[in-house]
């Protein structure tokens, strides 16, 4: 795989995507096991189970705010994934400290 494969698996973005969604998208969150990271997407419910085969971790959300419940208050970074495969999805990546890791 070449630099310029890398550089279009994912778009990085200063700014979160997801603190509200918008109607009819809903709040989900992902929790890696090995990644120290957690994610946050607005997703249509209907589009979910597509979703969630890429990300088995991924789960709907019962708050506002899910990866700070669970300990991962800090903003790092938002990320657009699944370009390549046509089925693209914003995340906003969440800390529990102030760390340079890379998500998952």
């Amino acid at each position: 795989m070449s630099i310029g494969t890398l550089l279009v698996l994912f778009v990085v973005s200063a700014d979160p995507c997801c603190r509200t969604c918008e109607m009819p998208t809903e709040k989900y969150y992902s929790i890696p096991k090995y990644g120290g990271h957690c994610g946050e997407s607005c997703i249509l419910p209907s589009e979910y189970p597509k979703y969630k085969v890429f990300e088995p971790h991924l789960e709907k959300a019962n708050t506002s705010h899910p990866c700070d419940d669970y300990g991962f208050p800090l903003y790092w970074t938002t990320e657009t994934h699944g370009k390549e495969i046509g089925l693209p999805i914003e995340v906003d990546f969440y800390n529990r400290t102030n760390t340079s890791a890379q998500p998952v």
